[in-house]
């Protein structure tokens, strides 16, 4: 049999039978989820009346013209034939088959029958089970709800990812649809079909996918005032387009069958909407160096917001983050939070770098913080209210990275855990960034590390790199990392100061080295010459 699927299924379940075979099914237009749970199937009726008849105790409704049938299937009585306009070989399109009662609907197409959706959109609320014929839904939402069947020795093809073993796989297919935008007075449109490729606009269910189609009138898609979702959106990879998703409602971005915001380009994308909130947990990345920013609040509900990276762009949440759920770092990359954040759930730092950089509240809202594992850093210039935990390899940076100033505040209990590590940036005459504690208890390791970030660090005194201690955490056996670095630690009464006694100048260990290596060279060669003499 055919399967053809550049057209639209909105909700239901796409189930395979035992022996029934996929082959790489492309969903253009909606999403198909296969259940392990499976779903009824009609046996293949031998009589149907183009009124519909009983067939092995199965009320079914059915169209037939040159050996195709149409079946409407429903338990209870009989809902009469499904209306609809039919070509000369019976193939129909305009199909209407939600009844408005009895259960367990089911369109089924069996082999030699067929339903078509290129004469007009079909509606069916009911599902499909195909066993052989053809299904056609190449138009807009040709089958609304329900579950798609295909029974046995049925080959769906044209692009599908399946997971799961052998008979009724689970299956989850999600469209891709394209920005185009408009012309005119319908520039920037997003809740307008006709400025989607297809003329089908992204729901829940859909992935909206960003790339250089649209022309320089249409960067900026505005959701106006009406409350809108979408399943996921991409900024594809070679997209040298910069978007702007605007408006002044609510996004919700994601489902069960797809999740997450994504600039794999090398070019900046933004959002601006009012807000945006998770419909699920899921992700959001930077692949590429194009940095992904949002100034829009964002509602967590009682999700997970994973902000990833693998790459030099940057992601940035400006807008205030609410809500019970919880944020994680991944990635390689950096994420930058700068809002008066009032989310309650925990912060996970697991790879890459989060800066907090709020100027007033609290930038990872009112949970605990944990910093894990080695090469992952928590840092930035804002404020933290939630107790903070470094584990080992794991840094706490005081500043961006950036430039010898900045303080990292913590107005809470940290926890610095056995090799965990306190970075600071070192500038010349004695500028540097800072530690500053406004609340708390803060617990140190007896042999507390230390990395200087070299900004132009020069001997001397560094004072006040951590400041307002409640007590001497005893510094006298602190370490220092940086190769070549010489000091000492002191605790004033409140503060903890550095003094740097040596420095490498640039280029000093080059220089030393080379110098090593001639030197072994010229001792070698007169122990060579003092031998030959003997």
């Amino acid at each position: 049999m055919t399967f053809i699927a550049s057209g639209a299924v909105a909700t239901g379940l796409l189930t395979l039978a035992p022996r029934a075979t996929l082959k790489s099914v492309s969903l253009i237009a909606r999403t198909l989820n296969l259940d392990s749970a499976g779903t009824q199937e009609t046996s293949d009726p031998s009589t149907a009346g183009p009124t519909g008849s009983q067939h092995r105790g199965t009320q079914a409704s059915a169209l037939t013209d040159a050996g195709r049938r149409i079946f409407n299937q429903a338990t209870g009585t009989n809902k009469g034939s499904p209306a609809g306009t039919r070509d000369k070989n019976g193939v129909y399109s305009r199909l209407i088959t939600n009844h408005s009662s009895g259960t367990g609907k089911s369109l089924s197409i069996k082999a030699g029958t067929g339903m078509d959706a290129t004469g007009g959109a079909n509606s069916h609320s009911g599902g499909a089970t195909v066993g052989g014929g053809t299904l056609d839904l190449s138009a807009d939402r040709a089958v609304t709800s329900g579950t798609v069947a295909l029974t046995s020795d049925t080959t769906a093809s044209d692009g599908v990812t399946a997971n799961g073993s052998t008979g009724r796989r689970p299956l989850a297919l999600d469209a891709i649809i394209t920005w185009q935008g408009g012309t005119l007075v319908t520039n920037n449109v997003w809740n307008l079909a006709l400025n989607w490729v297809g003329l089908i606009q992204p729901t829940s269910s859909d992935t909206a996918l960003f790339d250089n189609t649209a022309n320089s009138n249409n960067l900026a898609p505005n959701i106006g005032i009406i409350p809108t979702s979408v399943g996921a959106i991409t900024f594809a990879s070679g997209t040298t387009n910069a978007y702007n998703i605007s408006g002044s409602a609510t996004l919700t971005v994601g489902s069960a069958t797809v999740a997450g915001i994504t600039n794999s380009s090398a070019t900046n994308q933004q959002f601006s909407v009012n807000t945006v909130a998770l419909g699920i947990s899921q992700t959001w990345a930077v692949q590429s160096t194009g940095n992904l920013s949002l100034s829009s609040a964002v509602s967590l509900g009682s999700n997970t917001l994973t902000l990833s990276g693998s790459s030099t762009g940057v992601g940035s949440v400006s807008g205030v983050i609410s809500g019970a759920g919880t944020l994680t770092k991944a990635g390689s990359g950096t994420w930058t939070l700068s809002g008066a954040n009032s989310y309650s759930g925990t912060t996970s730092v697991s790879s890459g770098t989060l800066l907090v950089n709020n100027t007033t509240g609290s930038g990872t809202g009112t949970g605990a913080v944990t910093v894990s594992n080695g090469g992952t850093t928590l840092g930035g210039t804002g404020t933290i209210n939630g107790t903070v935990t470094i584990n080992s390899g794991a840094r706490i940076l005081g500043g961006t990275g950036a430039a010898a100033s900045g303080a990292l505040t913590l107005a809470n209990n940290l926890t610095l855990n056995s090799g965990s590590i306190i970075e600071l940036a070192l500038g010349g005459a004695g500028a540097h960034s800072t530690l500053a504690r406004t609340g708390g208890t803060w617990s140190f390791q007896s042999n507390q590390i230390f990395t200087f970030i070299d900004l132009g660090a020069t001997t001397g005194a560094y004072n006040n790199i951590i400041t307002d201690l409640a007590s001497d955490p005893g510094t006298s056996n602190w370490t220092i990392t940086n190769s070549g670095f010489v000091g000492t630690f002191s605790f004033d009464g409140a503060n903890i100061d550095l003094a740097l006694t040596i420095v490498p100048e640039p280029g000093t260990w080059f220089a030393g080295a080379l110098a090593f290596v001639a030197l072994s060279y010229t001792q070698r060669r007169r122990f060579v010459r003092g031998r030959d003499r003997l």
